[in-house]
């Protein structure tokens, strides 16, 4: 089980988002975090998941989460031909030798769109070879684009 959730902040609503999500999700990816550094690590562990990948951008604004079961491997994978202003998270699952790529997005309202998705195009292009399943999930913040 996949699943994404904005949260908009999640420094007091970790652990009754963690109860609802208990051992229901392999996968939890989680944006608009707003935390920064001086948010603990150990603050958002649960028992049946891996310690978070985390990118932290500040307390008012934008960061992405991901929880994934402790039972499955993952690493994450930087992905190199995205520009720093694209927040991304994006993880390697392996599955008896089936290899997914789950990029966790988060675009701020205030990003271009068009900028966005022709960088979102160079990564698919760049890494659609690589693995068998890619699934972008996040807050896109897109209205109709013309």
């Amino acid at each position: 089980m996949i699943a994404h959730i904005n949260i908009n902040s999640i420094r007091n609503k970790f652990n009754d988002h963690m109860e609802i999500v208990g051992t229901n999700m392999d996968f939890l990816a989680i944006s608009e975090t707003k935390l920064d550094q001086s948010f603990p690590i150990n603050q958002f562990t649960f028992s049946s998941f891996k310690k978070p990948y985390r990118l932290d951008v500040n307390a008012r604004q934008g960061g992405i989460m991901v929880l994934v079961n402790s039972n499955i491997p993952s690493r994450q994978i930087n992905i190199s031909c995205l520009p720093k202003d694209i927040q991304q998270i994006s993880i390697e699952l392996n599955f008896h030798k089936h290899k997914w790529l789950i990029i966790s997005i988060y675009k701020p309202p205030t990003q271009n769109a068009h900028y966005f998705l022709e960088k979102l195009s160079i990564l698919l292009d760049q890494y659609d070879k690589d693995y068998e399943n890619i699934l972008i999930l996040g807050d896109f913040n897109l209205n109709r684009i013309n």
